[in-house]
């Protein structure tokens, strides 16, 4: 099974790297950051100075944007946002469904000071209303210049189901430069997650899978492997626990990568280190068929050492009438 593996990733791309961050040395490092379930944008040079939102340019791992709201702010000729006679105001917008941990905020500014104390997020639910703006439990201070701040919400507690929000900053006073903006995310997103849990054998269905196995792993082959014969004990690969029991089925997801029942089961996480695939079920299958359950998991393949380095959750798919 292991030679199969190996040799399944013969076709891989080349590894793909998320960007740098810019210069923004002194900028903290979640332990979390490129882990399942965390996501990391990060803004340095701005197109947009007022009403617009400005698209992360460097690390693009989330769905998020930075408008300004100050009409008089202008684009400096290095990428900033800046106002020399008024206060710039800022919305960072970030849209996602999943539980919300954790979120840290580092900006760097030139000139006048930021209003740290005046930094609040404000969580959106599912509906598109605002909730109550939430002050950061810690605001920090970092080393690298009076302009540079880490601003970091413990949500574990909150409850915010939706895992969206917005934060909002401004300056001090005239003359404030927006030079950086990191954001950080850690919500509580599966490893392995699927839209529907059964299918029809008489009329087929689809199993799109959304795999996350964190930026550490951007560019790394994934291969979706199954089993009809359950998720425990499951096997040790590479010392790396999969949760499968391995059968005639699981050669099948190997053989038939890509093909048939299995679409874009084998191939390259992105920058992100994320990658869809799918389980498109045919119809009319034979009815003796109605009651199966069959288990997925992906498996992280190391493109150099051909050796599996993660394994996601599993999730099932259900064969009804």
């Amino acid at each position: 099974m292991q030679r199969l593996l190996a040799l399944s990733v013969l076709a891989a791309a080349a590894p793909i790297a998320l960007s740098d961050n810019g210069d923004f040395t002194s900028q903290e490092t979640p332990a979390y950051r490129g882990q399942v379930g965390a996501e990391f944008v990060a803004f340095d040079v701005f197109t947009e100075a007022f009403g617009a939102p400005n698209a992360p340019d460097l690390a693009q791992c989330g769905a998020a944007f930075l408008t300004g709201l100050e009409p008089a702010a202008l684009i400096t000729s290095t990428g900033n946002i800046y106002s020399f006679s008024t206060e710039t105001k800022f919305q960072l917008d970030y849209d996602q469904s999943a539980p919300l941990f954790d979120v840290r905020l580092q900006l760097r500014t030139l000139g006048a000071p930021l209003d740290d104390a005046n930094v609040r997020l404000v969580p959106i639910d599912k509906n598109g209303v605002a909730g109550t703006p939430l002050s950061p439990d810690s605001v920090t201070p970092l080393a690298g210049g009076p302009g540079e701040f880490s601003f970091s919400w413990d949500l574990s507690l909150a409850g915010l189901t939706n895992g969206s929000f917005q934060v909002l900053f401004e300056a001090s006073g005239p003359s404030m430069s927006l030079d950086v903006a990191l954001l950080d995310v850690f919500c509580g997103r599966g490893s392995l997650e699927a839209d529907v849990a059964d299918v029809s054998a008489g009329t087929g269905g689809t199993q799109n899978l959304a795999i996350d196995a964190g930026s550490d792993n951007a560019g790394q082959t994934y291969l979706v492997l199954g089993s009809r014969s359950g998720t425990g004990p499951g096997v040790t690969l590479d010392g790396v626990s999969v949760p499968l029991n391995f059968d005639g089925y699981t050669l099948n997801t190997v053989s038939g990568a890509n093909g048939g029942v299995f679409q874009n089961t084998l191939g390259v996480l992105n920058a992100c280190g994320q990658a869809g695939a799918a389980i498109v079920v045919p119809a009319g299958l034979d009815p003796a068929l109605v009651g199966l359950t069959l288990d997925h998991a992906a498996v992280v393949i190391d493109t150099t050492l051909l050796q599996i380095v993660f394994a996601t959750d599993s999730t099932s798919i259900a064969i009804q009438f």
